[in-house]
């Protein structure tokens, strides 16, 4: 109040100000406010100690800025082609070094182009598969040449011949070998009358060269190949000619197993053929599964969506000669088994069903004579060998072995799996 009075009587603000702040002070005791200590010496600052299970904490890199060691890709016309692949390969590598689109080169039919680091130094490489359409052999000349980037232009880094009359095949660039550097997968191939065989190759590089991990002369007729959860799984159609008989596909697949990239699985497709079946069965049989082999047999004498091949003999007498086969394995697989009385059954509906002159009545003969050692001796192993000791058994293996050379070579001890080691 006294302050407005004051304005009113026209007191000069200035004064008035320093009127109060003397007022002011003189309301407050100097000894009560307290006064900052004087620092001597540098204060101490704790800092957390962090155990060795806690999470040390980090800052993300700064970007730094890098050069492709590739060229930047230019607006370039592709080479013309030769049949030439020793100028095909020059005039690519000069056009990739001034900066050319590898997709814009105009491969020919069954070409190919494939990119991956093949050399692990981050950059990829460019894989091509190259042929000569001019070349008069069957499968037509070819060549793999591989480029690599380096200081922003493009150098040939290997090429590979697989040879006249030879053809290739480019797969994938992967990391088959679990070594954190992609590798090269690829075939080459050869063809026959009939038939074209395809061997696989899985290139490491080494600094100055590939290494190949594939171990094992391994060709595959007409094959399929695809990666699969670090595998290369080939599936091979078949051989491409009669004489080889009836077949299936067969899916074969190779792994790295630590030195070496090799077989470590085949599993033929399920059996379309009534032959297949009884095949499969010989192969549960002497691999000691029993209840497979036993189901694969009673599929040889039942099921009628099993077809025949028809080539050695017509498709009824198969059938017979099939059915004959599949109850002379029950017969034994019964008797290792200690089941005499179903031994006895497959024995009497074998001599029902196959009268002499009926096809694969040697089995007859054959079964006879096992049964009646066995009974005599009660070891199926003796049985064996006294019921094969007979010229029926090589009518027998006739038979077997009609069913072509893609298909299994029977031998004496095969009439009776279970003589198999």
């Amino acid at each position: 109040m006294r302050a407005v009075m004051w304005l009113r009587r026209g007191v000069p603000v200035g004064l008035l100000l320093l009127t109060l702040g003397c007022a002011l002070f003189d309301l407050v005791d100097p000894t009560s406010v307290p006064v900052p200590p004087t620092l001597t010496e540098p204060t101490s600052i704790s800092t957390p100690t962090l155990s060795p299970s806690s999470p040390v904490p980090t800052l993300p890199p700064v970007p730094s800025a890098t050069t492709s060691p590739c060229p930047i890709i230019q607006d370039l016309a592709p080479p013309p082609r030769t049949g030439d692949l020793d100028a095909v390969s020059d005039a690519l590598e000069a056009y990739l070094d001034r900066g050319g689109d590898p997709d814009r080169v105009l491969l020919e039919p069954q070409e190919s182009l494939l990119r991956g680091d093949l050399t692990g130094d981050g950059s990829p490489e460019m894989v091509f598969g190259l042929i000569d359409p001019e070349s008069p052999q069957i499968p037509p000349e070819s060549r793999l040449v591989i480029y690599t980037c380096r200081a922003g232009g493009v150098k040939r880094l290997y090429q590979y011949s697989p040879g006249e009359w030879y053809g290739l095949e480019l797969i994938a660039v992967t990391d088959l070998t679990t070594d954190g550097v992609a590798d090269l997968v690829f075939s080459d191939f050869s063809c026959g009358a009939h038939t074209c065989w395809h061997t696989p190759y899985v290139w490491s590089w080494a600094g100055s060269d590939f290494v190949n991990h594939v171990t094992g002369a391994l060709q595959f007729p007409y094959p399929v190949y695809e990666v699969q959860r670090g595998a290369l799984v080939v599936v091979s159609g078949g051989v491409g000619s009669v004489g080889a008989g009836p077949q299936r596909p067969l899916t074969t697949t190779l792994a790295w197993v630590g030195d070496a990239v090799t077989v470590t699985d085949e599993v033929s497709a399920p059996p379309v053929t009534r032959y297949h079946a009884l095949v499969d069965g010989d192969s549960a049989f002497a691999g000691g599964d029993l209840t497979a082999a036993r189901s694969l047999y009673q599929r040889v004498l039942e099921d009628e969506t099993l077809t025949a091949w028809g080539a050695y003999t017509i498709p009824e007498e198969e059938h017979q000669w099939l059915r004959a086969l599949g109850r002379w394995r029950l017969l034994i697989l019964n008797a290792t088994q200690g089941l005499d009385g179903d031994a006895e059954a497959q024995h009497a509906a074998l001599t029902a069903d196959h009268e002499p002159g009926v096809p694969g009545y040697p089995l007859v003969v054959l079964a006879d004579r096992f049964w009646r050692s066995y009974q005599r001796d009660g070891n199926a192993e003796a049985a064996c060998r006294y019921a094969t000791d007979t010229d029926e058994a090589l009518i027998v293996l006739d038979f077997l072995n009609g069913f072509g050379y893609a298909n299994p070579l029977f031998e004496a001890d095969d009439l009776c799996p279970y003589l198999r080691p």
